[in-house]
């Protein structure tokens, strides 16, 4: 497969509601082939094997940061009112070149990610009180911790994490 499948995801994070018009300055093709997807956190809906209670961001707020859950309006417009807020905008180029498949898979792959995306969002907002008012310090150690929990993960060979469905 090789030089045939890739995905490049490009992040941007902005403080701003998700208004802002082609942040990542795409040009020609890329520009052309750009499909806008936005996700509401609060209000798209979750697939039954993904939800948790937990990481509903429209049931859980954050007691440190003096914020109310989401609200769930069905309109989205808490992006609007909501204090502050911050969009993470990405950019996901996708390339599998496999005959007969190539279309299917590349759908499913942005499909995938768009779910990825809204699941890890969600928890995100939830966990705010486990890192509110954390140092810099606080944060490079948990990221140290963190790497090394992975690396014995990935010693253990033990798959864990997302489910890929087709």
């Amino acid at each position: 497969m090789k030089q045939h499948f890739y995905i490049v995801i490009d992040s941007y994070y902005a403080a701003d509601n998700g208004n802002t018009e082609n942040i990542h300055h795409l040009t020609g093709h890329d520009l052309s082939e750009r499909q806008v997807c936005k996700l509401d956190i609060a209000n798209d809906e979750i697939a039954h094997m993904d939800y948790k209670r937990e990481w509903d961001p429209c049931l859980v707020g954050s007691t440190k940061a003096g914020r109310s859950p989401l609200p769930k309006d069905g309109t989205g417009e808490w992006m609007n009112t909501v204090q502050p807020v911050v969009t993470c905008y990405k950019v996901v180029r996708v390339w599998f070149k496999w005959f007969g498949l190539q279309d299917k898979m590349q759908r499913s792959i942005l499909k995938e990610c768009e779910r990825y995306f809204r699941n890890y969002y969600r928890q995100l907002v939830c966990w705010t009180d486990d890192f509110y008012g954390l140092t810099i310090e606080d944060i490079r150690k948990i990221e140290e911790d963190t790497e090394k929990e992975l690396q014995e993960i990935r010693q253990q060979g033990e798959s864990r994490g997302t489910v890929f469905l087709l």
